[in-house]
């Protein structure tokens, strides 16, 4: 489904949806859902059970993903240039 909704390009390169990472991949799947379903009929839920044991309904939408940030501390580590950390 990704690989004929989207396309993939750097630098005006363009790329496989597999060099994408499978969380990225994920969100695609889910907006595309989105854009591509009416309102109620894209609402996804799992079942739940929270540490009591209270069973209940959680929706799956991209807005509930939280994203990673890189701590402070670790900029000593990157290197602009090459866009990457090194030791």
């Amino acid at each position: 489904m990704i690989e004929s909704c989207i396309r993939v390009t750097s630098q005006k390169q363009r790329m496989s949806y597999k060099d994408l990472c499978e969380e990225d991949r994920f969100y695609l799947i889910l907006a595309i859902r989105d854009l591509t379903f009416p309102e109620p009929e894209s609402k996804l839920t799992v079942q739940h059970k929270d540490k009591k044991g209270k069973k209940h309904e959680v929706e799956v939408k991209k807005e509930n993903f939280k994203y990673f940030s890189v701590p402070d501390t670790l900029d000593k580590y990157y290197d602009k240039e090459a866009c990457a950390f090194f030791n």
